[in-house]
């Protein structure tokens, strides 16, 4: 489930059907992980892959992810990303958007579960904490549990 603040990010979880995400430690070094991600968008597979590394609750990249309080099997992220060439990271992924921003900057709320729905009790946590963070309404992505999910290493996959 999420919220995000720009059209083109709104676009895509539209768009998508469902997403899972999985972090390991990295043998090498205590502060990076390494994450892999499985996005059904449009019915097709996409999958990507990159290392991130850890300050505190933050991890500073072009993208920095705040870990924030969730409920029991569950974790929410907030993230203030900026990108740059979006198009054509779009084009790779098959992803028919209009972007015409050549830097794009978005804020976002994610939660993320183990299982594939969380008590009503979470979801109203969740909105709140949105809402403190400025959201409103719905969110713009909601997993809807008759859709799959992408098996690892179904479809194309993409290391940033």
């Amino acid at each position: 489930m999420g919220y995000t603040d720009t059209d083109a990010y709104n676009a895509i979880l539209k768009i998508t059907d469902s997403y899972w995400m999985k972090m390991t430690p990295s043998a090498s070094d205590k502060n990076e992980l390494t994450v892999h991600e499985e996005n059904k968008i449009n019915g097709s597979c996409i999958g990507l892959s990159f290392n991130m590394t850890i300050d505190g609750d933050h991890c500073p990249t072009s993208a920095v992810f705040q870990v924030l309080p969730g409920c029991d099997g569950c974790v929410v992220f907030r993230a203030n990303s900026t990108a740059s060439n979006l198009s054509t990271l779009f084009h790779m992924m098959n992803i028919n958007i209009d972007i015409t921003d050549e830097e794009l900057t978005t804020h976002a709320i994610y939660l993320m579960a183990r299982e594939t729905s969380v008590k009503d009790s979470d979801l109203e946590q969740f909105k709140q904490q949105a809402s403190c963070l400025g959201f409103t309404g719905e969110p713009h992505f909601s997993y809807d549990p008759k859709n799959d999910f992408c098996a690892e290493g179904e479809g194309s996959h993409l290391s940033l």
